[in-house]
């Protein structure tokens, strides 16, 4: 149950245009999340509620894992589409005198 609620998070919060460093990590992000989740889930009860809490333990991990890695991105102001070549400010320029 864990992987696949991993990946729902995992393609609900990545974006396009960001680089593979950082959708890896995500993905790992959010597949730890939800397998921790989803084995702290299954040990907190017995029988049918077993699945229950391992749905919803692998569901709160897995955001969990993902809105931390943001909050410890959003610290550090770190860029994480893909680098664009910068334009080039040497351009020529008329001269003003």
């Amino acid at each position: 149950m864990g992987v696949p609620i991993g990946l729902g998070v995992y393609f609900a919060w990545v974006r396009r245009d960001w680089n593979a460093a950082t959708r890896l990590t995500g993905l790992a992000a959010a597949a730890g999340g939800a397998l921790a989740g989803a084995w702290l889930g299954f040990n907190a009860a017995e029988g049918l509620a077993a699945v229950l809490t391992v749905i919803v333990g692998a569901a709160v991990g897995a955001n969990l894992s993902v809105l931390l890695l943001d909050i410890a991105w959003d610290r550090q102001h770190r860029d994480r589409t893909v680098a664009a070549e910068a334009p080039d400010t040497l351009e020529a320029r008329p001269s003003t005198g």
